[in-house]
């Protein structure tokens, strides 16, 4: 694929060219999103759009905006980056004078820019916009759109929603003379993608590769994938950790499957990726029943290798079939999260630790990927001075959402606490125990790591609240106490 040097207004502009070996093919302009929040060429919907005009028979170019990569010039809020892509335009044609058609298409800031050079440009006569960002940008310039075209959003993305993407759509459907096209992509744009990012390995060589990745993919469509950067001429060196990366995520999300007949006691999940090798940790399991009744379990956990952690999740329906992920999103970032067992107000919500020593609240609309998280408790109490975490998912009781709680003290010592949050806003602290639920006895004491009572869910048995724990990584017990005694000690705030 030629890289390809040309004049813009604000100087040398670094591109991708494609020229298709057939006569008079139509040609394409492919525009990346925004250059402030890392957009480049090379982003993987972009680089997805480029080829799939290329596998069309079109001559395609992708560029890089003023102050991307090699192209010179600075960021100018999009009037000059709509000038930039007018020269890049005109060198387009100018090397495809017999072009039988010319489209365009872009991917959120780049498909505002699209749609501005569509309205200046007469001989565009079609295009491609992925998820314009209707909720940011003004497109009424659009009055009326001079030419048909496609319109893609994703299901579940979060930077140009999707009821903004639909009410553009409708809009344009209703002028005469075109016809707008629309398609949505369910789950698009949200789990593995953005993991990379978060681990600092979406770069330009791992987004060669997404792009060539559907939102679901096996291991042998991954190396199919990675062959590209060998038929693009990337020195395998230079890719080296990149490779890496790739591998060591996608194997870390794999489904088990057990026999039916096999008893419930010998369904022994062992490590199954390279981020578990040297533990799968904490589990916190929860029953969940979704708006539809349906019963899912699902458990969060904590993948170890040795040198860093990841946050994962498994979900079954019938303990025989087991799907482990990776949770992703800014606010998965720590150890100890635990789901509610029921959605609130359409949204998964699920208690974490953001900061290694308060507990906090989060919402997503995926279970998958999670962005948003709230304080709710800093430590005030003498035996949890040091460090906060939950125990377990939240137990809905009529009194409000009982959570058990591990405070770290003087000494390193781990005690049991409790929380009651309110049902309906969970991120409102409506009681709290003053002094520990559970110590560890001198008889537990002693051990691996010592001084601590640890547990990762509790259950109600009639009229009791039992919570199992292990102390000092060496030993187990189960504690009880009478519900209602419990809410009784829980002090309003």
């Amino acid at each position: 694929m030629p890289e390809v040097i040309f004049n813009g207004p604000a100087g040398r502009i670094e591109g991708r060219y494609h020229h298709s070996k057939k006569a008079n093919s139509p040609v394409a302009l492919v525009l990346h999103p925004h250059p402030q929040f890392g957009g480049t060429m090379n982003n993987p919907v972009t680089y997805a759009l480029f080829q799939a005009f290329v596998q069309r028979g079109f001559s395609v170019l992708r560029f890089n905006f003023r102050g991307v990569g090699r192209s010179q010039g600075a960021f100018d809020s999009g009037i000059g980056e709509l000038s930039d892509a007018a020269s890049a335009l005109d060198w387009l044609q100018s090397q495809n004078s017999d072009a039988s058609q010319c489209w365009i298409g872009g991917f959120s800031f780049g498909a505002w820019i699209a749609m501005q050079v569509l309205m200046r440009r007469p001989e565009i006569e079609g295009f491609i916009s992925v998820a314009p960002p209707a909720n940011m940008y003004d497109f009424s310039f659009l009055a009326p759109c001079p030419s048909s075209g496609i319109i893609i959003n994703g299901g579940i993305d979060q930077v140009a929603p999707q009821a903004d993407v639909l009410k553009l759509v409708e809009r344009l459907k209703t002028q005469k003379g075109i016809t707008i096209e629309h398609a949505t992509v369910d789950g698009a744009n949200h789990f593995f993608e953005s993991k990379l990012a978060e681990l600092g390995a979406l770069n330009e060589f791992a987004q060669m590769v997404m792009a060539d990745l559907g939102a679901r993919f096996a291991m042998p469509d991954l190396e199919l994938a990675l062959r590209r950067l060998d038929e693009e001429g990337v020195d395998p060196m230079m890719s080296l950790e990149t490779r890496h990366i790739l591998h060591w995520l996608a194997s870390s999300n794999y489904r088990i499957e057990f026999r039916p007949g096999d008893d419930l006691s010998e369904r022994v999940i062992f490590p199954g990726g390279p981020t578990e090798s040297h533990g799968m940790e904490d589990v916190r399991l929860v029953r969940f029943v979704h708006d539809d009744g349906k019963v899912v379990y699902y458990g969060t956990y904590t993948a170890f290798d040795g040198h860093q952690i990841l946050p994962q999740l498994i979900e079954t329906a019938d303990f025989v079939g087991f799907r482990i992920a990776t949770l992703s999103g800014p606010a998965a970032r720590n150890k100890g999260i635990a789901l509610f067992p029921r959605k609130l107000d359409g949204d998964f919500v699920a208690l974490s630790r953001q900061d290694n020593m308060n507990n906090y609240v989060m919402r997503s609309a995926d279970v998958r990927v999670w962005h948003d998280a709230a304080r709710i408790q800093e430590p005030t109490q003498p035996w949890e001075l040091i460090q906060l975490g939950n125990c377990g998912s939240p137990i809905e009781t009529d009194a409000g959402w009982l959570v058990i709680t591990h405070g770290v003290g003087p000494l390193r010592q781990y005690s049991l606490g409790a929380l009651l949050l309110d049902l309906h806003d969970p991120c409102r602290v409506i009681g709290h125990l003053e002094e520990p639920l559970l110590t560890p006895r001198a008889d537990e004491r002693e051990g691996y790591v010592p001084n601590v009572v640890y547990s990762c869910g509790s259950m109600v048995v009639g009229e009791h609240l039992v919570v199992p724990y292990g102390f000092a990584d060496v030993g187990a017990g189960i504690a009880t106490v009478r519900l209602d005694d419990l809410l009784d000690r829980l002090v309003p705030q």
